[in-house]
């Protein structure tokens, strides 16, 4: 009997842990469930859409350069004799900078005033000595005429008698009618020689030796201006920022000789295609170079690119203070303003087309969006409608229409 009373005990026993096991297990199968039904709805945050209005900022690197460079040179070639200015002196214009050995051209420029005073007095002569004996022999060929015309003509009204009163013939009146006529033809011509005589003796020769003198008058004052040359002076204001040449040296005509920098400094850029139509000449930059920050105005923009780069090639010119040549800039500058949804940088997935995910009807949705600017962290994009919400957080190997929940301010679940 006891040993019955035990076993009953022992079946009692063994049938409530059985009970007790399939409730744990039950227990545990309704719990990971429920695990599984809320890991499947993934937190994440949200922001809604609103319409921004921003103004795009065009951003660059720039090099320093002085607005303008001058490279002088002698305009001719000699021994550099005399150097004016030293480098970085500042340099008003027509300062005398260096001066080339005058001699030779001094020479030049003397034997060619003797060579034009020479060739003036030839011309001289000939103008006053010819002029007098033309015209004295222009003037004897003229009475000669005369006097042959006054006595064909006198010869031919008495052979006229003569034929009236029948003691000449009709061909001796023909030839004296003929030998008059030719006789005041050629006192015609010689008075028409005595003319042009009078206008001008010896018109070739004349012109000839006007000819050689103003040749040698050009040579004249060619070598007064190469001796000038000599002589080199300052284009502009600036300071000299190179000298190539020392006293004494041999310089060749058209070398640089030295590099004068104006004041001025300018930023050069360089645009890409498609934003060179949002620059323009006159427009405001910001500059700023070693985290100082200066003002700046676009003085050229050019419309043929680089054949290299295929950039647009701009021009900013800064309006004070020193700098150094060759420093690099970064170069902000305002572009129109423009409406878009300011959204965090990691919101938009990268592409083809880009995208952000939105929460409708509790799932991810993935929308294509247009980047059209970018400020500091933000990205502006285009594509959303206003109020929808953009999953900001959360997204990491987010898929298109996955279930999400949306995290209130404060739940870190």
């Amino acid at each position: 009997m006891i040993r019955m009373s035990t076993k009953k005990k022992l079946g009692k026993l063994m049938a409530g842990a059985l009970i007790i096991c399939l409730g744990v297990y039950v227990t545990g199968c309704s719990t990971r469930e429920t695990v599984e039904e809320e890991i499947l709805e993934r937190p994440v945050r949200t922001i809604k859409v609103e319409e921004n209005t921003y103004s795009k900022t065009l951003k660059y690197n720039g090099e320093i350069v002085p607005e303008k460079t001058l490279r002088i040179s002698f305009q001719v070639s000699g021994r550099i004799q005399d150097l004016y200015a030293e480098k970085e002196d500042y340099v008003q214009p027509d300062t005398l900078l260096a001066r080339i050995d005058p001699q030779d051209y001094e020479l030049s420029l003397e034997s060619a005033k003797a060579r034009l005073n020479a060739a003036q007095a030839s011309l001289d002569q000939a103008l006053a000595g010819a002029r007098g004996e033309e015209i004295r022999q222009a003037e004897l060929e003229m009475e000669k005429a005369r006097e042959a015309a006054d006595f064909a003509r006198k010869q031919l009204e008495r052979i006229q008698a003569l034929h009236d009163s029948g003691a000449a013939s009709t061909v001796e009146l023909d030839q004296a009618a003929m030998e008059a006529a030719a006789s005041q033809s050629e006192l015609e011509q010689a008075e028409a020689e005595l003319g042009k005589v009078l206008e001008g003796a010896r018109q070739e020769e004349i012109e000839g030796l006007r000819a050689q003198r103003d040749a040698v008058r050009a040579e004249m004052q060619h070598y007064e201006t190469r001796l000038d040359r000599t002589s080199l002076k300052a284009e502009a204001a600036g300071r000299i920022s190179d000298i190539y040449y020392e006293e004494g040296e041999m310089y060749v005509e058209g070398s640089p000789f030295l590099s004068l920098r104006s004041e001025g400094w300018m930023v050069k850029i360089s645009v890409p295609r498609h934003e060179i139509a949002d620059i323009g000449q006159g427009g405001p930059a910001e500059v700023i170079i070693d985290d100082e920050v200066y003002e700046g105005e676009i003085v050229s923009v050019s419309h043929h690119p680089d054949p290299l780069t295929r950039t647009f090639p701009v021009e900013i010119r800064l309006t004070e203070n020193e700098f150094i040549a060759g420093s690099i800039a970064r170069v902000l500058i305002p572009g129109d303003e423009m409406e878009g949804t300011m959204l965090p940088v990691s919101a938009v997935q990268s592409g083809d087309p880009d995208y952000v995910y939105i929460v409708e009807e509790g799932k991810a949705v993935m929308t294509p969006v247009e980047i059209v600017g970018l400020s500091e962290n933000q990205l502006y994009v285009r594509g959303l409608g206003i109020g929808q919400e953009v999953v900001v957080e959360g997204m990491g190997n987010l898929e298109d229409g996955e279930p999400v929940r949306i995290r209130e301010a404060g739940d870190n679940s």
